[in-house]
């Protein structure tokens, strides 16, 4: 079985990037498992310190830590990677330098930036440097305009 992993992140206000669990993609011979994970102790710490803090899209941390996704894509990586009809697709293959269209690559590539959420994902478990110039420009602008 090969697993592959993506570390997701969530941005404060203040700009600051923090580690709230992981999303493993687990491929078989019969079938394709993603998995999102939170990290316990981080989100309890985000929920009780940032009225803000928001759930990974339809996966409600009140519920449950781990969900599992058999043979689907859940929505956290459809949303943040192109549709496969995009009339464009080839062009923004070309640019993330894909050769064929895997979801999973391309999210890396994006680091999965989404235009609905605080969260990216990155390769690296502890990844405090990374700034994308859109999320983190515009929660420290939401910050600073709510002084």
């Amino acid at each position: 079985m090969q697993v592959r992993v993506l570390y997701i992140h969530w941005v404060d206000r203040k700009g600051n990037n923090h580690l709230v669990g992981e999303l493993r993609e687990l491929l078989d011979l019969d079938e394709v498992i993603y998995e999102l994970e939170y990290y316990k102790d981080c989100v309890d710490y985000l929920s009780e310190n940032y009225e803000y803090f928001d759930m990974v899209s339809d996966c409600p941390y009140q519920k449950s830590l781990l969900f599992r996704y058999i043979n689907r894509l859940p929505w956290f990586i459809l949303d943040r990677t192109p549709s496969d009809e995009r009339l464009d697709l080839s062009q923004m293959l070309a640019e993330a330098g894909l050769e064929f269209y895997d979801r999973w690559a391309y999210m890396t590539w994006s680091h999965g930036v989404s235009d609905f959420d605080r969260y990216f994902v990155s390769e690296i478990k502890d990844d405090k440097e990374f700034r994308h110039p859109w999320l983190h420009e515009l929660t420290v602008r939401w910050y600073n305009e709510s002084k």
